[in-house]
């Protein structure tokens, strides 16, 4: 059996960076791993030194979707000067690996191939075809990686079909949810709902003519960058997305005592209200609807014990 640590170690000490990134190395070295285990696999590359590796276990009759156990093998780039111990050595002091991609993605590699291994070598009856798959680019956007092997063909035993198709209706396991978050004497660990993403506006600024038949007067430059400054002057409103707020709520609810757990609950039906929760002769307002009706009604905030470290702002009014 393959020791996970031991193989990270000797991933995180193939230095990938990306540009250029030259994942060529890394994948060879998995490609003489699966090579021993007498697994099957492609590589195929995408751009001299850069590639994409696939290796599969295919179930006798499946039964359930295929899962595929991606990674990718490119880190960004590290200043050793920035670092306590070199970002490509991969020391292990304490119980803690140091080096460029411990945490983003060599370790995913590692696990998920010690997993994929392991299915081979306990000889566990498979309900489904498992592949591996380990892709490059992806820290410059998978133009080379992922995005290269959905456009072009590859051939799985005696069946050739596009990345994208082999895709299509298979569970996939990669990175993404973010690290383990502490609540109470529990670990969550987290999954994502959404990827960040980026909108581009596109603003034309004329510059206004001047006398020459060559030269402007250069005002359109000047008011450009004006914009540019009135912009970046701005303060954009934020907001909680639903999934976000409650995900708070399921954290929070972890150490809250149980009236605050019956509020928090009560309050997931309404979040766009403000609750007014009955305590004794008083209907009380909690967090942010304490924040914002104190404001408005001009009414004294306080706060109250909820389990939590700090006391949870409070404000109330006479139920009668």
């Amino acid at each position: 059996m393959i020791e996970p640590a031991a193989l990270l170690k000797d991933l995180v000490r193939i230095n990938t960076t990306n540009p250029p990134g030259e994942e060529e190395k890394l994948l060879l070295y998995l490609e003489r791993i699966l090579q021993e285990h007498g697994i099957p696999y492609v590589y195929q590359e995408s751009a001299k030194g850069r590639g994409n590796l696939l290796a599969w276990q295919l179930a006798d009759q499946a039964e359930e979707a295929p899962l595929i156990l991606m990674s990718h093998t490119d880190v960004v780039a590290a200043q050793a000067s920035q670092w306590k111990f070199p970002p490509f050595e991969a020391q292990e002091v304490d119980g803690y690996i140091y080096g460029r991609g411990t945490v983003d993605t060599k370790q995913l590699t590692a696990m998920e191939l010690t997993a994929f291994l392991a299915l081979k070598e306990k000889e566990i009856p498979l309900k489904r075809d498992v592949y591996f798959l380990a892709t490059s680019d992806e820290e410059s956007g998978s133009a080379y990686g992922l995005q290269w092997f959905l456009d072009h063909e590859i051939t799985v035993g005696e069946t050739t079909k596009t990345g994208r198709e082999l895709f299509r209706g298979s569970d996939v396991i990669s990175e993404g949810g973010g690290f383990p978050v502490g609540g109470g004497k529990r670990e969550f660990y987290l999954c994502e709902s959404g990827q960040k993403s980026c909108g581009t506006v596109e603003f034309t600024v004329k510059a206004k003519s001047a006398k020459g038949a060559f030269f402007t007067s250069g005002d359109g430059m000047e008011r450009a960058m004006g914009l540019a400054e009135d912009i970046g002057k701005q303060k954009l409103d934020g907001r909680v997305l639903d999934t976000v707020k409650q995900f708070e709520q399921k954290l929070a609810g972890v150490q809250l005592s149980p009236m605050m757990q019956h509020y928090m609950e009560t309050k997931k039906e309404y979040p766009d209200c403000i609750l007014f929760y009955r305590l004794g002769d008083f209907y009380e307002m909690f967090f942010d609807d304490a924040l914002k009706a104190s404001k408005e009604l001009e009414i004294t905030l306080t706060g109250k014990e909820c389990g939590l470290k700090e006391r949870a702002p409070m404000c109330g009014v006479p139920f009668h």
